[in-house]
């Protein structure tokens, strides 16, 4: 890793894949992790999150703007763009709420992640089934819901962007595309700086 040559150095993503594995491997000998959750395609889609290094990086223009049009696109209160980990979900922007990161385990985000398709749900109040999300509990408020995917060229899903409404909403396919669209120019954004880390490093 540390070698003069920058031939004989590993890429960027092995170096990220070996603090990963790392990673995981801590979590599971701390108990936060069951390790029959970490299923291959699991290892490899939290491979591609440690690929962007994006994880507790500051607030960012870029994101935030994104996170805003969402916003203003579907008139709601709140956008948030998150990165899945492990063990939570963390924002790299959250618009309209100081919420930082939440247990993945109660993330609305999760059924998104797992299947790689929207999540739209109309109202997180009704039933029991969300009240452990804490922006669901502590905002009693909130209703309607959506998210879309965040999705890597190599199809691993690490985050979403999602909105929250102040009243109960079911979310149509066209504001779910352009949701969707949104979440691509947050794709286009981690990629581009991706790239400029990959160049300053073989360089």
């Amino acid at each position: 890793m540390t070698a003069l040559v920058p031939e004989d150095r590993p890429d960027l993503d092995a170096v990220a894949l070996a603090f990963q594995t790392a990673y995981v491997q801590d979590l599971v000998g701390a108990g936060r992790v069951d390790p029959s959750r970490l299923a291959t395609e699991e290892e490899r889609r939290l491979s591609a999150v440690r690929r962007y290094n994006i994880l507790d990086t500051p607030p960012d223009d870029a994101f935030d703007r994104i996170a805003e049009l969402a916003r203003r696109l579907l008139d709601v209160p709140i956008a948030l763009i998150s990165i899945v980990d492990a063990d939570r979900e963390w924002f790299k922007s959250s618009r309209g709420i100081e919420t930082r990161q939440i247990d993945r385990d109660v993330a609305l985000c999760a059924s998104t992640v797992a299947t790689g398709r929207p999540t739209c749900v109309p109202d997180v109040q009704a039933g029991d089934e969300f009240k452990g999300n804490p922006i669901v509990a502590d905002h009693p408020d909130l209703h309607g819901f959506a998210s879309v995917p965040i999705t890597t060229s190599d199809g691993h899903v690490i985050g979403t962007l999602c909105v929250f409404d102040r009243r109960v909403r079911a979310f149509s396919e066209t504001e779910l595309e352009g949701l969707a669209a949104l979440a691509s120019i947050a794709v286009r954004e981690l990629d581009l700086r991706l790239a400029t880390r990959r160049a300053l490093f073989d360089h």
